[in-house]
């Protein structure tokens, strides 16, 4: 297995939230950073292995929990004649 070294010059603010984020998870820096890059890769190969979306609630489903409304609205605007 071949190493590939990195060298990541962040804002303090962003090294400071990495290390704790590493530290909550009981990880080196190094290491937490390792996991999230590994589980980006994976990410990358398993969306451009994705089938398309059938319909705009699959396509937006990743945006769930914005509170963004989706429903289509009943009224044609006009009125009918039954």
């Amino acid at each position: 297995m071949r190493l590939m070294s990195v060298t990541i010059e962040l804002p303090d603010e962003s090294a400071a939230l990495l290390k704790q984020q590493a530290a909550a998870h009981g990880l080196s820096l190094e290491a937490w950073i390792e996991q999230l890059a590994r589980g980006r890769a994976s990410e990358s190969q398993d969306q451009s292995a994705r089938q398309p979306a059938n319909d705009l609630l699959e396509l937006f489903a990743p945006l769930r929990g914005l509170n963004l409304d989706f429903e289509r609205n009943p009224s044609t605007g006009r009125s009918v004649d039954l």
